[in-house]
């Protein structure tokens, strides 16, 4: 028997979508997730880009390796408090599966992309956090139902999780061949990126599709290039009547190529006859254009992470490595550690 409040969810999950407010999975199958390019932009296109990779890389990882405790005001001062449950999970055992690290990167790489990050908080019967179980964004989204903030996730059978208390606290909804679960905020430590109402933070792939799918297209018209289309580096004229038949030309070429390729070869001397002549063809405009274009591309990702202080042309703007690193500390990490300082505090303390 289910509420009515989980009535009106699984009539919510299961409505159509009509084209004046459409939902998200209507925008994938019509491919409005396409960028202005024709490149259909998601998460994992996104991080085929190295400068991508790189930024998020960082963040989450600089985020991951900083150490997390709960803390007690001792006079002016304050001391750890190793025996609290935030403590141990943030510092021991976040679940069974992750280290605390591993834990704090991945959700903090799930900010940075999708916008938010979520681990249901596993609660004993004193209401203490005993487990962090990380919630996958792709398979989890944000619901408000009468004023209240709620978290919606489907588990798929392969994934179910082995102990049976998430089905015993928050009803479940059978849904297809899986499990959807309606959690309220409460046991949901929910990491919002940058967002537009304050309630569910925006998916940064799609805000900025236009921008990497332009990256995306760029390497897939290079390499296309590179494929169809092979330009030499040299070209040699012989004139006419020098190869009396192919097999002589080919015998030449595969002789001249032996001792001029490879990094063995590199810098030596080469010999001409018969008043052949050789030309060096420069890179051609469109390859010119496109190595600009690269140059750009990472100052863009730079700017939309935060890291162009370490990732960006930051050159003419800092003095040294050290204001550089403040810059990176100060610009970028800062808010992510106070988002996570925050929430922690919201989620994993006790009341008192």
């Amino acid at each position: 028997m289910i509420t009515e409040l989980e009535s009106r969810v699984v009539k919510a999950l299961n409505q159509t979508s009509g084209v004046a407010d459409p939902e998200q999975w209507l925008l994938d199958v019509l491919g409005a997730n396409k960028s202005s390019t024709g490149v259909r932009v998601n998460t994992w296109s996104a991080l085929s880009i190295p400068a991508l990779w790189n930024s998020v890389k960082r963040i989450s990882g600089h985020v991951g390796m900083l150490p997390m405790c709960v803390k007690k005001r001792v006079g002016e001062g304050s001391e750890p408090v190793e025996n609290a449950p935030g403590t141990r999970l943030m510092q021991r055992k976040p679940n069974h599966l992750q280290t605390p690290q591993n834990f704090r990167e991945t959700m903090t790489l799930h900010a940075l992309l999708h916008g938010n990050a979520r681990a249901w908080i596993n609660r004993n019967m004193l209401g203490q956090p005993v487990e962090l179980v990380i919630l996958r964004p792709e398979q989890t989204f944000g619901w408000m139902v009468d004023g209240e903030k709620y978290h919606s996730t489907w588990i798929p059978p392969e994934e179910y999780p082995a102990n049976a208390t998430l089905s015993a606290m928050y009803s479940s909804i059978l849904r297809g061949q899986g499990q959807q679960y309606l959690i309220p905020d409460k046991d949901v430590l929910h990491l919002c990126g940058l967002s537009w109402d304050g309630l569910w933070g925006l998916d940064i792939v799609q805000v900025m599709k236009d921008t990497l799918g332009l990256d995306i297209a760029g390497r897939e018209s290079s390499g296309n290039s590179f494929r169809n289309n092979g330009r030499p580096g040299l070209v040699l004229e012989a004139p006419r009547g020098v190869f009396r038949t192919a097999k002589e030309a080919d015998e030449f070429m595969d002789n001249f190529n032996k001792a001029h390729s490879g990094l063995d070869n590199a810098g030596r001397t080469g010999l001409l006859r018969e008043g052949m002549k050789a030309q060096v063809l420069p890179i051609s405009s469109a390859d010119a254009q496109f190595l600009e274009s690269r140059e750009f591309s990472r100052e863009d990702i730079a700017l939309i992470f935060g890291t162009e202080s370490v990732l960006g042309d930051a050159s003419s703007v800092y003095k040294g490595i050290t204001e550089q690193n403040a810059a990176y500390i100060q610009n970028c990490l800062n808010p992510w550690l106070e988002k996570w300082e925050q929430e922690c505090n919201r989620k994993l303390l006790s009341q008192g």
